[in-house]
């Protein structure tokens, strides 16, 4: 699998190899698009977005926790 995704990105862009993988393994094809920022159900653009969490007081200190998840911008997929 491996060696066909180089071979197609030689001749074609991301958003046209998603568009032939997804007959393909959906493991790949997910780690592709994420790797390339190409939503693999829409192909709309990949953005990080980060938030912090309040959590419960470590040794008498407030806490938080800095979060982050992967999302398409058109159709709002979580990865």
């Amino acid at each position: 699998m491996d060696e066909l995704i180089q071979i197609l990105e030689d001749s074609l862009s991301p958003s046209e190899i998603i568009e032939i993988l997804k007959s393909f393994d959906e493991d790949k094809l997910r780690d592709y698009g994420i790797k390339n920022d190409i939503c693999v159900n829409c192909g709309g653009d990949l953005i990080l977005h980060r938030w912090e969490e309040s959590r419960p007081e470590f040794w008498g200190f407030p806490c938080r926790e800095e979060m982050c998840e992967i999302i398409c911008v058109e159709c709002g997929e979580i990865y």
